[in-house]
């Protein structure tokens, strides 16, 4: 299981023995409280050979030994440990690949081979690591599934540990709180892995190494991360917000100045012209024509009706005359017949010819265009007159 192919897939996904010596250096402030209780004592790491980890501890002042890791060899050999031997009992990429049943019984063997006041660290991959946990963790063969960390520091409390502590990958603290934090940060930048700190208690009226460590927090939390993602998502809409609201009163004033432009007022002619050509190309002239009517039909009801609101007599009369011509008109009404109308290019070009002279005009054609506004208003043509006009003899 921990040949040389397995050591070296574990340094091709975790990195190189330098670079997890530099993770390692964490855990020290755990374990330099028990070299003034135990100096030169000994410490055995769960681990084929010599290991980053005995290394260390062995230039700090510890006598560092390891077992084997292959099974049932590693059980059998640390039941043959004498009582109170270790100071440390140190498990590095084991746990991930022991049955949960055995993991169990290191922890009680290390229980009892543990000085008072003596350190289990048991380190195993995190499956708070979202992209870990859903791939990364399988891309080396022949691993267990992944332990919770809340449930491998079940353990230890379990079986009579004193304390126990879950200390998250070290070489990454903290992201920049000036970062944005992004989706993937929340998926990947959780501790890739964690360790497990357990104290064995002593003896009742002896006193337990103190060890401050155990008061800090380390590592990212899944969690922290979320909320921090939820606190930027926050941001970045009321961020959004603002510039919209922003952009919005920007382009409201752009239209206020439009509006209120001399060009504006001086080419609503030439819109209104354009209007009515559109209109009469998509509807016709009859329909132009009979909507006319009924426009000018409503605004002498209303007016009429108005004019005799004070008397409820001839309003009610009047009423009644005006449903009797409006079921009459709806029974008469013809079929609509769309009669398409051929727009002259040329008078089109006309149009926009005049547009362009209206835009270089003086101050004195500016006056002409109050007096040219008035007409404008009206629904027919400029210079057309109204049907009913037409129809009054001049004297």
């Amino acid at each position: 299981m921990h040949d040389d192919f397995y050591r070296a897939v574990q340094a091709r996904f975790e990195g190189s023995a330098d670079a997890q010596r530099m993770r390692l250096l964490g855990y020290l402030p755990f374990v330099y409280p028990l070299l003034h209780v135990y100096p030169q004592a000994n410490v055995l790491d769960l681990n084929a050979g010599a290991s980053p980890w005995l290394q260390l501890l062995g230039e700090v002042g510890f006598k560092g030994a390891s077992l084997n890791m292959d099974e049932p060899a590693l059980l059998r050999q640390l039941a043959q440990l004498p009582d109170q031997s270790q100071a440390i009992v140190s498990a590095f990429r084991l746990v991930e690949y022991l049955p949960f049943d055995h993991v169990r019984q290191v922890v009680q063997e290390s229980l009892r081979i543990l000085k008072p006041g003596g350190l289990l660290l048991l380190e195993a991959p995190n499956p708070e690591n979202l992209v870990l946990g859903a791939g990364g963790y399988y891309a080396i063969p022949n691993r267990q599934p992944p332990v919770m960390p809340e449930l491998l520091e079940f353990v230890p409390q379990y079986y009579g540990y004193a304390r126990t502590k879950v200390v998250r990958r070290l070489d990454r603290l903290k992201l920049d709180a000036e970062q944005p934090l992004r989706l993937i940060d929340v998926l990947s930048a959780a501790s890739p892995s964690y360790a497990v700190i357990a104290q064995k208690p002593v003896a009742d009226g002896a006193q337990s190494p103190v060890i401050p460590a155990f008061a800090q927090e380390y590592g990212l939390e899944l969690g922290v991360l979320a909320d921090r993602f939820d606190q930027n998502m926050d941001q970045q809409v009321s961020k959004i917000r603002a510039d919209a609201a922003q952009t919005e009163l920007k382009l409201q004033n752009a239209f206020n100045e439009l509006e209120t432009s001399f060009l504006w007022r001086i080419s609503s002619p030439i819109r209104w012209a354009d209007n009515q050509i559109k209109r009469l190309s998509n509807e016709g002239v009859g329909n132009r024509i009979r909507a006319f009517r009924q426009k000018m039909l409503r605004v002498g009801s209303t007016r009429l009706l108005r004019l005799c609101a004070s008397h409820s007599v001839l309003e009610r009369l009047l009423k009644k005359r005006l449903e009797a011509l409006v079921r009459a008109s709806q029974d008469q009404a013809a079929p609509i017949v769309h009669v398409p109308v051929e727009i002259d290019v040329m008078v089109v070009e006309e149009a926009y010819r005049a547009k362009a002279r209206i835009e270089t005009l003086s101050a004195e054609a500016r006056a002409i265009d109050d007096v040219l506004r008035a007409p404008v208003a009206s629904d027919h043509l400029p210079g057309q007159q109204s049907t009913d006009e037409q129809k009054v003899p001049k004297p």
